[in-house]
């Protein structure tokens, strides 16, 4: 039997055992309505408090959540920093231009030469 196919509600039950059935155990047991993210949700305040303070940190229950925000927002501690990279590249990049001006002048020397200039 799988306790997962049981509806919500409470349960009796009784256990047999041996051939002549002299062993016999009862019980009883609920099931409850829980959510499964209210399970992971537990409040340790005394873990968090033991950890606020070796932080050097200050600890704050729900009812000091609009405190603490007004806290956060005056110190300067955690400002907003924004960096501007900018990347410039030219229109007509060095290697191409050097190579357009070797073969320019290559070109002009052997008409020159072909045509008897030089």
């Amino acid at each position: 039997m799988s306790l997962n196919s049981l509806e919500i509600g409470k349960y009796s039950f009784e256990v047999f055992s041996g051939v002549n059935k002299k062993v016999k155990k009862t019980g009883r047991f609920e099931i409850l309505a829980t959510d499964i993210e209210d399970v992971f949700n537990i409040n340790k305040t005394k873990e968090l408090k033991e950890l606020s303070t070796v932080n050097q940190g200050v600890y704050m229950g729900l009812e000091g959540f609009s405190i603490a925000i007004e806290k956060h927002l005056k110190t300067q501690k955690h400002s907003i920093i924004k960096n501007k990279v900018i990347h410039s590249k030219s229109l007509i990049d060095r290697k191409y231009l050097v190579m357009f001006i070797l073969l320019t002048l290559s070109v002009e020397w052997f008409l020159r030469k072909y045509h008897g200039k030089i």
